[in-house]
């Protein structure tokens, strides 16, 4: 295991980069090989071939510090995932603490650092010690969870992360705390760490089962609305299904590795479908939440029916409180269906 900072790559052709960044053609032989970390495709200027990138960086360290090296400066979204990788490989890359959209969000998946690693992080770089506690609850290194709680606020992403993970020491002392916090918010891969709120465990953490569940893609049609970078023949080409461009792939409802989850052998019966999985432990316990009143803290639940039950029934209060920022599948015809439903008392309903 190597504490030390990694080394830089040999000094890379700028012009060379920005070109290769701005442009779009495709080729879907190179995406699918940058997604299995065997080879990093020259254009890069697809959202779909950086998402496949980051996923080769992510999975695959000999691409790592390989092919992808090069990319480290191009791009925040090329450099958090380098420097994520490094971490998880037991290196601690040279980050610039003045720079921190090229400090990396996620660093426990799809492997855990060592709790020295982590530890040393921390002593480098004490702005990540909310993610090196999360790493900690994951992998479940208690000790230095312990070591790290005297610096750091009982955060609620924490605590369902260790409990989903089955670290309950570490979720009782958090649960023990007279207050908890919500420092991450996994929707838009943000932290707050100035001026946390205090709050409830939600199951609006993107614990395992989230990040496990992936997609196929396929090849991009079109330009985007918003998409930079050169121009291409296939710009005004459109989706016969959805009669415009459609990028390749779907925005799964949590991104915190920033790859969206694709991969060449999507878990999917298709692609552009990301299927919410409960988290494991879901027992009739959890079930009975379908029919009893929300607990302050939510235990270990499948959320996503929750929600649509939530909107199907009318139960504004409770469909408040659930909802995420993207609407799931369905959740839509849920909702006209709460709104039309006769209650008693219109109220408290849609």
């Amino acid at each position: 295991m190597s504490l030390s900072p990694i080394q830089g790559v040999a000094e890379v052709d700028v012009t060379d980069m920005e070109k290769r960044l701005r442009s779009r053609k495709y080729i879907h032989a190179d995406a699918v090989a940058a997604s299995q970390g065997i080879r990093l495709p020259y254009h890069l200027g697809r959202e779909l071939t950086r998402l496949c990138v980051v996923r080769g960086i992510r999975f695959h360290p000999d691409f790592c510090f390989g092919p992808a090296a090069v990319l480290r400066g191009s791009l925040p979204l090329f450099t958090r995932a380098l420097n994520a990788r490094a971490i998880m490989s037991n290196q601690v890359p040279d980050m610039d603490p003045d720079r921190p959209e090229e400090m990396p969000y996620c660093i426990w998946y799809p492997e855990f650092p060592s709790a020295d690693t982590l530890r040393e992080l921390v002593r480098r770089f004490p702005a990540m010690a909310y993610q090196a506690a999360r790493a900690c609850a994951v992998a479940g290194h208690t000790e230095l969870y312990r070591e790290l709680a005297h610096h750091i606020l009982p955060e609620v992403a924490i605590a369902e992360e260790a409990r989903e993970s089955g670290h309950l020491e570490i979720f009782n002392l958090i649960m023990d705390a007279l207050c908890r916090y919500k420092v991450f918010d996994d929707y838009n891969r943000s932290m707050n760490i100035t001026s946390p709120k205090p709050a409830f465990l939600n199951a609006d953490t993107a614990v395992r089962p989230y990040i496990l569940e992936t997609q196929s893609f396929e090849p991009p049609i079109g330009r985007m609305d918003d998409e930079e970078g050169d121009s291409e023949p296939d710009d005004n080409d459109q989706d016969p299904w959805t009669m415009g461009p459609t990028p390749g792939f779907v925005q799964s409802q949590f991104n915190i590795t920033e790859d969206m989850n694709v991969d060449s052998d999507g878990d999917n019966a298709y692609s552009g479908w990301v299927e919410s999985k409960a988290p494991e432990g879901v027992d009739e316990e959890g079930l009975k939440l379908l029919c009893q009143p929300l607990p302050a803290d939510l235990t270990t639940c499948h959320k996503d029916m929750l929600i649509l039950m939530a909107a199907y029934s009318g139960d504004i209060d409770r469909y408040r409180r659930l909802r995420r920022p993207r609407l799931l599948p369905d959740e839509t015809a849920c909702i006209v269906r709460g709104i039309c439903k006769p209650h008693s008392h219109k109220k408290t309903h849609f």
